[in-house]
């Protein structure tokens, strides 16, 4: 179901999370484009080759999906990349220049110098704030939108040269209209813009409601219940059959859950998988209704 038809049956979409296998890897016309056409905004992660600028357009730059005067200082632009080199450090003790395919293993730990690279990566990704252009208004018919440079008292109005150092004058425009790209399926703008800055709180907040979805794709996958990942629990053929196989075993799910619930409200104690079977465990229904009969029971003065 397309996101117009979404819209059309009368469902808003506010919010889109997805993975790396949706955002950023759809080109911009298939998917990003519906979004911006719709209104959606988009919350998503990147490849560690895509931590830095992504593209530019005259004196901005982007960076995790936002936009950025130029000039902003380049450990707030490289801020993962320096954060996973910190935290590999920190964890050998030795710098690392490169990356190895022991990185996930590494960067798992949690010592007090990781969490201190960790704290600076989050400092650094608050500090771009103070460099970033935000949109004005709403994206426009033909795909461009404008944007409001930031003050340049913003950073003390201190602006160096990546190249030579040199101090230079900062940006004194207002504002800018950043247009769509000719090739919407090469719109490097679209492709890697989200509504908020990658890795800052509020996207965390938004990318972590991924976890539900996930979460609840595991549940139904569990192969000592529906177990739909497997196509032995469904041998008849064709589309339709699959559809109303798969919808029986989602509402078999939401019953395990409505259950689970329900038993977890009735539990006398802590449920474990050795007690929950037990009838003990539960409040009685007459020990229910006696918690909730009403405490004054004197009749009801008559009606005057």
């Amino acid at each position: 179901m397309s996101g117009l038809a979404i819209l059309a049956a009368g469902f808003p979409i506010l919010h889109f999370m997805a993975d790396r296998a949706y955002l950023p890897r759809s080109t911009a016309d298939t998917l990003q484009a519906t979004l911006a056409e719709i209104g959606a905004k988009p919350v998503f992660d990147y490849d560690k080759d895509e931590h830095g600028q992504t593209t530019f357009y005259e004196d901005l730059i982007q960076v995790g999906g936002q936009w950025y005067v130029n000039y902003m200082p380049q450990d707030l632009i490289h801020a993962l990349d320096l954060y996973r080199k910190d935290r590999k450090a920190a964890d050998t003790g030795v710098p690392v220049d490169e990356e190895t395919p022991e990185d996930d293993a590494i960067l798992s730990s949690d010592s007090k110098p990781v969490r201190q690279a960790k704290e600076l990566r989050d400092q650094r990704i608050a500090e771009r704030e103070k460099y970033r252009a935000k949109p004005k208004g709403k994206r426009r018919p033909d795909g461009s939108r404008q944007y409001l440079y930031p003050d340049p008292k913003n950073y003390d109005g201190l602006a160096f040269d990546h190249k030579t150092g040199e101090l230079i004058e900062p940006i004194r425009k207002k504002t800018v209209v950043i247009p769509a790209g000719k090739d919407p399926a090469k719109d490097k703008a679209l492709k890697y813009g989200q509504t908020y800055p990658h890795k800052s709180p509020v996207w965390k907040g938004f990318y972590a409601l991924r976890n539900t979805v996930e979460s609840q794709n595991a549940f139904i996958k569990d192969s000592a219940t529906e177990d739909i990942a497997s196509p032995m629990k469904r041998r008849a053929r064709g589309n339709t059959f699959a559809s109303l196989a798969v919808t029986l075993a989602l509402v078999s799910a939401n019953i395990r859950k409505i259950l689970t619930f329900i038993q977890s409200e009735l539990a006398r104690v802590p449920l474990t998988s050795k007690n929950k079977s037990f009838a003990s465990t539960y409040y009685s229904s007459a020990e229910i209704t006696a918690a909730t009969s009403p405490a004054d029971t004197a009749p009801s003065p008559p009606p005057s």
